[in-house]
């Protein structure tokens, strides 16, 4: 099929089911309206899509001394410009800071053991077994001698005996050179040829 627009010479295939194809393109079906109307106003529609291309700042910050402009990111509802103040407001309010205080309520009625306690009794130690070697040891680590109030009871693992108890950074030590003694006293060698 020829294009009824006068002039063009193109032969084309009209598509199948709609209305009847009488133009090539659709350029040449508005009659070149188009391309006439991009050569009048070029410079204005290149303005537009240049200014329409860089992000408007729509809103103002909700949170009070904030007040920053800011696009809105995927949410329509989004009424604070970044975490950080959205996060300052909740602490704010009235929930929060009810929820918080129920929070360190409970953390204050915990002995300050708890956490402990249950170490004690996973190895089948008892409170009064704990508090005997404790004032054996005078409250002190078995190792490095410092006085500490949290003590964890050491034990081997080859056999499960208890042996003492140690603060959390001596036990962790052992535990790191996996109760080797061959590896301690290389360590202690290593540090003795190396201090200053």
């Amino acid at each position: 099929m020829k294009c009824a627009l006068p002039g063009c010479e193109v032969e084309f295939e009209p598509r199948k089911g709609g209305r009847p194809q009488r133009f090539c393109c659709s350029e040449h079906q508005s009659g070149g309206a188009k391309k006439r109307y991009w050569q009048k106003n070029r410079e204005r529609i290149s303005l537009e899509r240049k200014l329409n291309r860089a992000p408007k700042p729509e809103r103002l910050c909700a949170r009070p001394g904030c007040g920053k402009e800011f696009v809105p990111v995927n949410r329509g509802d989004q009424i604070y410009c970044s975490e950080f103040c959205r996060t300052k407001i909740y602490r704010g309010t009235v929930r929060y800071k009810a929820r918080a205080a129920a929070a360190q309520k409970r953390r204050n009625l915990r002995p300050a053991r708890q956490e402990w306690v249950r170490v004690w009794r996973r190895r089948g130690m008892t409170d009064a077994v704990f508090l005997a070697i404790r004032e054996a040891q005078d409250g002190c680590c078995a190792i490095c001698q410092v006085p500490t109030d949290v003590l964890i009871p050491d034990h081997d693992h080859a056999t499960g005996r208890e042996r003492a108890l140690l603060c959390r950074w001596c036990n962790l030590g052992l535990g790191h050179f996996k109760d080797d003694p061959i590896r301690l006293e290389a360590a202690i060698r290593y540090l003795g040829d190396h201090r200053q």
